[in-house]
């Protein structure tokens, strides 16, 4: 650069200074070193963030699945069920996990959230959406056939606490399988239980299946003994009965006189309460639940199935 000669106040000083490019007022000041690295690390995590967001684990793929067989979950049964399946110490530990699986499944379209009078606080229940049951389909977890469908109002209980009761047979009982009805209904049989639900049995030395029926409201004497009666000729070792009254079960039991003795009531509230203490009853006999089956808390005793 050239060096420029200029006049100040005294006339007989001259100052020296390297000519540098002038100052333009219009342009931003550059940030400062910190800032740069500071922003750069800040899209560096986004990026990071962006990536984690769209992709979706095994975890992810089985809790969607879980969620089609159901029908819909509601929050506290993401979180049943993510305690259940993985590792974690307890509700605390999991409701972050589960808020940010809902907000990639929301982000992928793949489950979507909607409202319903069902619950007494509108809270948000979840469903699956059809990409997210194409999705499903390209990883191999759901048959070609599986299709949507829309909500039945009227059922939203009963699917509830079907839910309930498959979380928590599944949580204390060690089980081969569960197969929910979305999995057994075709079109040339639409008398299926609500679920089937298969164990090996020490004492048979083979493989037993046990049909389950959620009741929540009583039907008539004809329909249960008709219903009794499928039952009996079908390839089920045992149907349990898990009713919302004692005026159901009373019903049950009356009806299953003479028809078939492999049927066994309990109510719904004891079962989720008591979980492997409830007594499960017969016209001929009763158990404990935690006394027949292989239960995670504790144990086979005598008498098991």
């Amino acid at each position: 650069m050239e060096n420029i000669l200029l006049h100040v106040n005294d006339e007989s000083k001259l100052i020296k200074y390297k000519q540098t490019t002038p100052p333009n007022n219009h342009l931003p000041h550059p940030p400062p070193k910190e800032q740069k690295q500071t922003e750069k690390k800040e899209k560096q995590k986004k990026r990071k963030r962006k990536w984690q967001k769209q992709f979706l684990t095994k975890r992810d793929l089985l809790l969607m699945r879980f969620c089609y067989e159901q029908y819909f979950l509601v929050r506290e049964q993401f979180i049943k069920w993510l305690l259940e399946k993985h590792d974690f110490r307890d509700h605390l530990s999991t409701d972050p996990t589960m808020r940010r699986i809902i907000d990639l499944y929301k982000r992928l379209e793949v489950i979507k959230a909607v409202r319903s009078g069902f619950f007494d606080d509108y809270r948000e229940i979840y469903v699956i959406t059809e990409k997210g049951i194409a999705t499903l389909k390209d990883k191999g977890l759901l048959p070609e056939y599986a299709t949507n469908i829309e909500l039945d109002e009227q059922k939203l209980k009963h699917d509830y606490m079907v839910t309930e009761v498959r979380l928590m047979l599944e949580k204390v009982i060690l089980h081969k399988s569960w197969v929910s009805d979305r999995f057994l209904r075709t079109e040339n049989n639409q008398n299926i239980p609500d679920a089937e639900f298969s164990f090996f049995s020490q004492k048979a030395g083979r493989d037993l299946k046990i049909s389950i029926e959620v009741e929540m409201t009583q039907k008539s004497r004809d329909r249960y003994i008709k219903r009794l009666s499928e039952h009996k000729k079908s390839h089920y070792d045992l149907l349990f009965y898990i009713v919302d009254q004692e005026s159901i079960k009373r019903a049950v039991l009356e009806a299953s006189k003479g028809v078939t003795r492999t049927v066994f009531v309990c109510l719904v509230d004891e079962l989720l309460k008591k979980q492997q203490d409830t007594v499960l009853v017969s016209n001929d006999e009763k158990f404990i639940l935690g006394e027949k089956f292989v239960t995670r808390q504790m144990p086979l005793k005598g008498g098991g199935l």
